[in-house]
């Protein structure tokens, strides 16, 4: 988990002076003119957090910090880049670099100018560095974070498109759109699930030994268990529990008379009862992303079509109920989507998108932060914009002119 605390970058698209931004952890909105540098700006953002300075190899700039926060190793970690931009000027006997130091113009001069029929762009000459000791990057390639470009949808729905008869390039690349959109979703529900399970098996841990071996739990542990509930409420949250691992859980429990009355008279009963009651909290946290994304896609998606989650599947329909299907959404239906699972993949980390206005409605624009910070008010938002809609419910002091 990281996220951007912040940046300074020098000559920014020919800028005279440079730039320096002290970022929020909530939400970060960049805004400015056509050409002012905000693309650039995130690209550079992007790069530091990815390890790769083949994103910014056309980007114009001179140097650039960014200050990233790693919740691994508790601390601010500095990343750095120069830029050098290298170029063949009258064939391959002369060669000249511009480079943003001395130094790095004659480590260029030293590694090119004895084999010239060497490829002149070399990723080694621009590199970030961190400020981590040896031992603390070991391994680190990438901070963890979501970018979504301008061209998201295209590139969502870049890869190989199946030969099919009858069908456009643009409803081939509707159709793969919408299928890395599942696979999306999948993945993301794929962990939600294994969060359910690891739950379920530790709280099970605890429950057999309650019943097999009550006294190897600590009394303080056990005592902090008993307290009041409603036996009503008890037969529900343990037939939630059990449901999900026993198909006849309602005839095993019996009545919620029956059961109430016993809840009310065993004091072991009580201590499982209240176990499973902190399990099924803990399940209700895991899954919140489902049920919040449900409760904001029907909120959204209130024309003629509606879109829901159906365990791993999100599913389009007409109001009548008749399947629709993703590809047919349209794209500022598809671009919304798309940033709501990515505020879901970003977690704690930062969400990272240029232009999130594309496409959407100017009611889904001005709301459209509140809705991220709804789905996930964990993440740092972080977006370039020409939008007043996007900024409308943005505080002053998150708000940076570029």
């Amino acid at each position: 988990m990281s996220h951007v605390v912040e940046v300074e970058i020098s000559g920014l698209n020919g800028r005279s002076k440079p730039i320096h931004f002290e970022l929020q952890r909530d939400v970060n909105v960049f805004f400015g003119p056509n050409g002012g540098g905000k693309t650039s700006l995130l690209k550079i953002i992007h790069s530091a957090m990815s390890n790769d300075t083949g994103i910014i190899e056309r980007t114009k700039f001179g140097s650039a910090k960014v200050v990233i926060h790693s919740v691994l190793y508790r601390k601010d970690v500095t990343l750095k880049v120069e830029k050098i931009e290298s170029r063949n000027v009258g064939g391959l006997e002369s060669v000249r670099a511009e480079a943003s130091s001395p130094r790095m113009a004659r480590e260029y001069a030293s590694r090119y100018l004895s084999d010239p029929d060497i490829v002149l762009r070399d990723p080694a000459l621009m590199s970030w560095s961190d400020s981590l000791s040896k031992e603390e990057g070991r391994g680190v390639t990438r901070w963890a974070h979501e970018y979504l470009p301008t061209n998201r949808t295209a590139t969502l729905a870049q890869g190989p498109i199946a030969p099919s008869r009858g069908l456009s390039a643009e409803t081939r690349m509707d159709l793969m759109f919408a299928e890395k959109l599942q696979s999306l979703w999948r993945v993301r529900y794929g962990h939600i699930m294994k969060s359910v399970g690891d739950i379920q098996n530790e709280g099970l841990r605890y429950i057999l030994l309650e019943v097999l071996a009550p006294n190897a739990l600590p009394q303080r542990r056990r005592a902090q268990q008993l307290g009041t509930m409603d036996g009503v409420l008890a037969f529900d949250r343990m037939l939630s529990f059990l449901k999900r691992q026993v198909p006849y859980a309602r005839r095993a429990l019996g009545s919620p008379s029956d059961f109430a009355a016993r809840f009310e008279k065993d004091e072991q009963l009580r201590s499982l009862v209240l176990r499973i009651e902190n399990i099924e909290r803990q399940i209700d946290g895991a899954t919140k992303p489902i049920t919040e994304l449900s409760s904001l896609l029907n909120r959204l998606f209130t024309g003629g079509k509606k879109v829901g989650i159906d365990g791993p599947n999100i599913v389009v329909t007409s109001l009548s109920g008749e399947h629709i299907g993703l590809e047919n959404l349209s794209s500022g239906e598809k671009n919304v989507l798309l940033i709501l699972l990515a505020a879901l993949d970003a977690g704690e980390s930062s969400l990272i998108i240029d232009e999130p206005e594309i496409s959407l409605h100017i009611d889904w624009q001005r709301d459209l932060i509140n809705h991220i910070r709804a789905i996930n008010p964990h993440c740092q938002i972080i977006v370039a914009t020409h939008s007043p809609e996007i900024m409308a419910n943005v505080e002053d002091d998150r708000i940076f002119k570029v």
